[in-house]
């Protein structure tokens, strides 16, 4: 978690911070990258598609997500500046590979 917390910018940091941060994952076991790529013709936006697996009440639970991270360059890494992330609820099979 240390090294995604890293990865926030000064920006983002004005709004959490580490313990904050990491008790918004405490279920989650795993995550899936899905798609990652540059967003329309901007330079620092990403759009991505991923899902998590998540442990709840002992038991898997899956959760997709998709939308941009818009990134800032500091301290030599581009790191996250803003996001818009939606949760996609029973994605047709055809999301996963689009």
């Amino acid at each position: 978690m240390k090294d995604g917390f890293e990865l926030l910018s000064r920006e983002y940091l004005w709004k959490t911070n580490y313990e904050e941060w990491t008790n918004r994952f405490t279920d989650i076991l795993n995550v899936d990258i899905i798609k990652s790529v540059r967003f329309e013709k901007t330079k620092d936006t990403a759009l991505v598609k991923f899902e998590t697996k998540n442990w709840v009440n002992g038991e898997t639970e899956f959760h997709y997500y998709e939308g941009t991270w818009q990134t800032i360059f500091e301290d030599g890494k581009y790191k996250m500046l803003k996001s818009n992330i939606k949760e996609i609820v029973d994605p047709e099979w055809d999301w996963f590979y689009e």
